[in-house]
């Protein structure tokens, strides 16, 4: 459960510096204030915006989608973070199948394991 609120937490975040981006530092950027950090900052969180903005695109047109789109994929992706890395994941038995996948080996690496 302390996971869960982690990765929502997480997926708040990432949401909720897109929206400062979009309705804070982009007027300010626009009027000429601060462009040096603003600039960096809304390219660093454009990167963010990414996933929303292709899921947004591909499913539906509504303008603020993407955001809602961008709370799940950041929410997942901490929660398979959490999963992965977390405090207690020897004691879950999930090391080593994600060390599979962070290494690269992928799913075939456990028919290895098997046979």
């Amino acid at each position: 459960m302390k996971d869960l609120r982690k990765a929502l937490c997480f997926g708040v975040l990432a949401v909720a510096l897109i929206v400062l981006s979009e309705r804070v530092a982009a007027p300010l950027h626009a009027a000429g204030k601060f462009q040096a950090p603003l600039g960096y900052f809304m390219g660093a969180v454009h990167f963010l915006n990414l996933p929303g903005i292709v899921a947004a695109q591909a499913m539906v047109s509504h303008p603020h989608a993407r955001w809602g789109a961008n709370f799940v994929f950041w929410g997942v992706g901490g929660s398979r973070r959490l999963w992965c890395f977390g405090a207690d994941r020897a004691r879950r038995g999930r090391w080593l199948s994600c060390m599979r996948i962070r290494n690269g080996e992928g799913a075939r690496a456990g028919f290895r394991d098997a046979a």
